[in-house]
């Protein structure tokens, strides 16, 4: 099996490490599977390339959409906290072409950020659904009744019709944590949640994202 060191090519002491595909709370190991890539993954090969005596500086090649929420914030954390502004090598990113939504938080937290003029990074915002599948199961003969211990309980699934707690529910969830993505953007590159928020969560070329300050 691949070890973290095997995850990275290391040209003139610059250690590239390829985040490509979406992004995953726990894949396990050290490889990509199925265009997916683990946070945890990252986590132990960038560990290694800042203990590595041959790397001066690394190289973030993301080509990645974004990924799940669960593990991304901590992860990005834990990314400030391994950079050349806390006494460790410098890690720049390189949005090739694309760093949005979870990619750019990891993006954000590194210590410069680049692109080309066609990239794309931003979409700094949250969303999740509310699937309803009750029509078509009437339409197939299929009728659902749902037994429940709490009234609150499984509250949000396909298999009936959701109800305003239910919606109102949802939707202070991805507003906080919107609010969390806000704020880890607007710290690390010194702008204020505000002005994160006020992109509503659209995406931008390279010349428009250097313009905002992303």
């Amino acid at each position: 099996p691949k070890t973290a060191r095997d995850m990275y090519e290391i040209r003139r002491g610059v250690a590239t490490i390829n985040i490509n595909g979406t992004l995953v709370h726990k894949l396990g190991g050290v490889e990509p599977y199925c265009g997916m890539i683990g946070y945890d993954c990252l986590d132990r090969i960038l560990t290694d390339a800042q203990a590595n005596e041959d790397v001066g500086a690394i190289l973030l090649d993301i080509d990645s959409p974004g990924g799940e929420v669960a593990g991304c914030f901590e992860f990005a954390r834990k990314l400030r906290g391994m950079g050349a502004s806390v006494g460790g090598k410098p890690i720049v990113a390189f949005a090739n072409e694309m760093a949005c939504s979870a990619a750019y938080a990891i993006a954000s937290a590194c210590d410069a950020v680049m692109t080309t003029e066609t990239g794309i990074a931003g979409s700094i915002g949250v969303w999740t659904m509310q699937v309803d599948m009750t029509k078509g199961l009437t339409k197939n003969g299929i009728e659902v009744t749902m037994i429940r211990a709490g009234e609150r309980k499984a509250r949000g699934g396909p298999y009936e019709v959701a109800d305003d707690e239910t919606f109102a529910k949802l939707q202070g969830w991805v507003d906080d944590t919107w609010g969390i993505f806000a704020s880890h953007v607007a710290e690390a590159r010194g702008m204020s949640a505000e002005e994160v928020q006020s992109l509503e969560g659209d995406w931008f070329t390279g010349r428009e994202a250097l313009e905002i300050g992303l």
